[in-house]
């Protein structure tokens, strides 16, 4: 899923975590940015096969499920290792991901159409970002979740602790970055 989806699940956990742990905020911070930050193994795709980042053990439970158990001392570690969890269990509904890397490579799930060697060995960056972007954008079911997810995450953040509310300037770039994306691949298809 795009950034902006895991963006308002960091904002939903982040407020969870806070209503019922009372932390820092550097703690809320944190949590709330684990969430999406994850994407950003995305500069090492270099290093994964087909240059899908989602191979990369960060998109991966294995790493995850190990926070957990230091949540026994340090709850932000469970709420880590949840939140890791939840980010790679989303990213299984568009095109899937390398659920135990790094133990295996082999992506499970996914609801949209897998890029052909077309797409993938296309040596134009803009080009193969397009195609992902405009399969992404043709899902009615991915825009719901999408939606669903930012309205439950702003509803939220709004009734736990509307100190927060900053979030959803990260939240709102994010979104603006994809549609700018999303309309500038459809111009470029039209002509």
């Amino acid at each position: 899923m795009h950034i902006n989806t895991h963006v308002s699940v960091g904002i939903i956990l982040s407020m969870i975590y806070y209503l019922f742990i009372r932390p820092t905020p550097f703690e809320v911070i944190l949590l709330f940015c684990f969430s999406f930050l994850i994407d950003f193994d995305f500069l090492f795709s270099r290093f994964a096969e087909n240059r899908n980042h989602r191979v990369l053990p960060t998109h991966g439970v294995i790493i995850y499920l190990g926070l957990l158990p230091i949540g026994v001392f340090f709850p932000i570690f469970t709420f880590l290792g949840t939140a890791g969890i939840i980010h790679v269990l989303i990213d299984c509904i568009d095109w899937g991901v390398a659920i135990l890397s790094p133990i295996s490579k082999k992506i499970y799930f996914g609801l949209l159409p897998k890029p052909s060697d077309e797409v993938i060995n296309e040596p134009s960056l803009k080009k193969r970002q397009c195609w992902f972007t405009l399969t992404y954008y043709r899902s009615k079911f991915i825009i719901i979740i999408d939606v669903a997810l930012m309205i439950a995450s702003i509803i939220i953040l709004f009734l736990v602790n509307p100190f927060y509310w900053w979030f959803i300037l990260v939240l709102s770039f994010f979104l603006v970055i994809h549609l700018l994306s999303y309309f500038r691949c459809k111009k470029q298809t039209n002509k």
